[in-house]
C-alpha cells in the first residue's frame, strides 16, 4: 500500500484549522484517506492529547505519548495516527504563512527542521503545572476560531505564547541562542530540501550560503550534533523512504530521480546508511502499513 500524500486547503481564508480528535476517529471510515495509516502532510501539525495513550508514527519511527502530550509534525514528515485507543484532545493544522508569522514574531523553533537533528523529539508532555497554562491557551484558540467574528491574530497570539512556553521547557531542542546562526541552519535546510537531488557535496551547501566548508560544519555540529555531511545523507535516506512508500515506481527511476548516476550506487548508498536494500525497507514498510 502506497502512502497518500495529504494536502491542506482551509475554508474560508483560513490558515488554520483545528479537528476535534474523538470526533475525527468515529469518522474515519468516511474520510478520503485512513488517518491511522501512514501519510504524508503538506503542512504543519500540532496535536494535543488530553486523555489517551498510544504511539505516534513519524518518518518510520514510533514515539509514546499520553495524557497532556503536545506532538509536532513537520511539513512533508510521514505520520499516522494511533487511534488503538479512545482519544480526546484537538489535532491542530497550519499553513506555511501562518507557521512563518509565529516564528517570526516568537523566535521560537519549535517547527524548525530540527527533525533533522540527532536529538529531535516530536512528543513532549509538560510538567504538571504547566498543563493548565497549554490547555488554557489552546481552548481560547479553539474558542477564538469558532467565534463568528473571529480574527485570526488572535488565535496566533495565543499559538506564540504556548510555543514560547512550551520552548522554555521542552528537552531535546537544540539550544541556540545566535538568532543569526538558527537563520543560517534554516536556510541550509530549505536548500538541502530543494536541491539534494542535484548534488550531496557540503561545500556547494557552504558556497550557496556565502560560507565556509568550516563554518557550515561548525554550525551543524552546534545544531544538530551532526557534521554537515551527515545532516546531508540523514536527510537524502529520510526523503529516499518516503519516495520509496509514497511512489509506486522502479528502483531504477528512484535512482536517477534522487541524482544518483546509476542503481547500484543508490542501493549501495542506501544499504550503508539503513542496513537494508530499498526492496526490503519498501516490503517492511509495507508489512507495518
Amino acid at each position: 500500500m502506497m502512502i497518500p500524500d495529504i494536502a491542506f486547503t482551509p475554508g474560508n481564508g483560513r490558515s488554520i484549522e483545528i479537528i476535534d480528535l474523538q470526533s475525527l476517529q468515529q469518522r474515519k471510515s468516511g474520510l478520503n484517506h485512513n488517518p491511522e495509516a501512514s501519510h504524508r502532510v503538506e503542512f504543519y501539525l500540532l496535536i494535543q492529547i488530553e486523555l489517551g495513550q498510544g504511539e505516534h508514527f513519524i518518518d518510520f519511527k514510533k514515539y509514546r505519548f499520553g495524557p497532556d502530550s503536545l506532538i509536532f509534525v513537520n511539513k512533508h514528515q510521514v505520520h499516522a495516527l494511533d487511534f488503538s485507543q479512545p482519544l480526546q484532545g484537538r489535532l491542530m493544522m497550519f499553513t506555511d504563512d501562518f507557521i512563518e508569522q509565529v516564528q517570526t514574531n516568537t523566535r521560537t523553533p519549535l517547527f524548525s527542521p530540527f527533525y533533522l537533528t540527532s536529538q529531535w523529539q516530536p512528543v513532549f508532555t509538560p510538567a504538571s503545572d504547566l498543563q493548565e497554562r497549554c490547555k488554557t491557551l489552546l481552548n481560547e484558540a479553539a474558542l477564538e476560531l469558532a467565534d463568528p467574528q473571529c480574527q485570526e491574530v488572535v488565535i496566533m497570539l495565543l499559538f506564540s505564547a504556548l510555543l514560547m512556553i512550551v520552548m522554555r521547557e521542552k528537552t531535546g531542542v537544540a539550544d541556540v541562542k545566535n538568532q543569526k546562526q538558527l537563520a543560517t541552519f534554516n536556510r541550509f535546510a530549505e536548500l538541502l530540501e530543494a536541491r539534494f537531488t542535484q548534488t550531496r557535496d557540503a561545500n556547494n551547501y557552504a558556497d550557496w550560503l556565502n560560507i565556509t566548508y568550516k563554518t557550515l560544519n561548525q554550525l551543524c555540529k552546534q545544531v544538530s550534533q551532526q557534521t554537515a555531511k551527515q545532516v546531508i545523507d540523514n536527510y537524502t535516506i529520510l526523503e529516499a523512504k518516503r519516495r520509496l512508500t509514497l511512489h509506486d515506481q522502479p528502483g531504477q527511476q528512484l535512482a536517477y530521480e534522487l541524482g544518483f548516476d546509476e542503481p547500484t550506487n543508490f542501493v549501495k548508498y542506501f544499504k550503508k546508511h539503513t542496513q537494508l536494500t530499498p526492496s526490503q525497507f519498501k516490503q517492511q514498510n509495507k508489512v507495518l502499513s
